[in-house]
């Protein structure tokens, strides 16, 4: 093999492997309108060196606090439960 060719094997995997994270990171992110996912789906691989890195980049947050506020138990990262705390602790009958 050529240097070239290796070169080209080489940003192909790397292509793939990006595309395929862009991926990962877009199907495990809920959204409201479900519709949004199928387009950044299209779009990654559609264009992709762009739009694999602007998928990664715009669900980025939304993917890593998935877990952080869907724990209505009161967890220590729940909404829920510091809002509920909140309430009880200052609510003072009406006063």
């Amino acid at each position: 093999m050529q240097t070239l060719d290796i070169f080209f094997a080489i940003a192909a995997l790397l292509l793939l492997s990006l595309n395929v994270v862009a991926t990962y990171i877009v199907v495990k992110t809920e959204f409201i309108v479900k519709a949004r996912k199928y387009y950044q789906l299209l779009f990654i691989w559609a264009v992709p060196i762009l739009g694999g890195v602007l998928a990664i980049v715009l669900n980025r947050e939304d993917y890593s606090n998935r877990g952080r506020n869907s724990d209505p138990s009161g967890g220590p990262h729940s909404t829920y439960g510091e809002t509920n705390e909140y309430m009880g602790a200052n609510h003072r009958g009406g006063r």
